[in-house]
């Protein structure tokens, strides 16, 4: 069986002391191309010993110390055909969205939405509604820095920051509703195509259903040219008001 060690900074966390879910499935779904089914078992801890393996079915990431599953990824269908996306807005639109934010923000320091990280630190999406009346749809404009270039120094977005991206706007379109935390459990996702550094990106996210407190969301995110680059379809759980 195959294995890599690794340690999520604390730069990418999402809840305070954990990665944040997109970054996490991203971590495991770059093993299996471009398309994967990543389940979130339980949160992953930042800056601590992990193990990347390399299992029948997938991949999956454990904690080095107990070797308790936080992760599994598995090979999945085609994801972007079967995804009913709305329409896409053009990126000034996404920007004036991005102006609003949630009057209590549930993770205020997370890597991907978090308002209080700053620019080259986070990536700083802020998804909101396209209008006044909420619609059950959010967008966010996104233009990555050159700190998410992948290793071969082609301006390419490393596509574990585009699987980060894709995270956050299906929890805000719920939070629009209504403020309240909730956490990444699965993440069926596909990226067709690179984002390059300093591009004008639009990031959606829509509802799709939602079943007590689980809540199934799906985004999608555009270069600049308009064309789409990757998509998901999430499951959200809203933590027990104990918990």
């Amino acid at each position: 069986m195959d294995a890599e060690r690794l340690v999520v900074s604390e730069r990418f966390c999402g809840p305070p002391g954990a990665g944040n879910g997109g970054y996490v499935a991203g971590l495991v779904a770059q093993r299996l191309g471009g398309r994967a089914e990543v389940t979130l078992r339980r949160p992953t801890p930042v800056e601590a010993p992990l193990s990347l393996c390399r299992g029948e079915d997938g991949w999956r990431l454990e904690s080095a110390d107990d070797g308790a599953v936080l992760v599994e990824g598995r090979e999945t269908e085609p994801v972007l055909a079967r995804l009913a996306i709305p329409p896409v807005p053009d990126f000034d639109a996404a920007l004036a969205a991005s102006r609003w934010t949630p009057s209590q923000h549930p993770y205020p320091h997370c890597f991907v939405c978090g308002p209080a990280r700053r620019a080259g630190d986070g990536l700083r999406i802020f998804s909101g509604p396209l209008s006044c009346e909420h619609s059950g749809v959010v967008a966010g404009a996104w233009v990555p820095d050159t700190s998410l270039a992948a290793p071969d120094a082609q301006g390419r977005v490393e596509p574990l920051f585009v699987w980060s991206a894709l995270d956050c706007p299906g929890a805000l379109v719920v939070i629009a509703e209504s403020p309240r935390p909730l956490l990444l459990a699965r993440m069926v996702g596909e990226v067709a195509g690179s984002v390059h550094v300093g591009e004008r990106c639009v990031v959606v996210g829509w509802r799709i259903a939602q079943e007590g407190r689980k809540h199934w969301s799906g985004t999608a995110l555009y270069g600049e040219d308009g064309a789409l680059r990757g998509a998901s379809e999430q499951l959200w759980i809203e933590p027990r008001a104990a918990a």
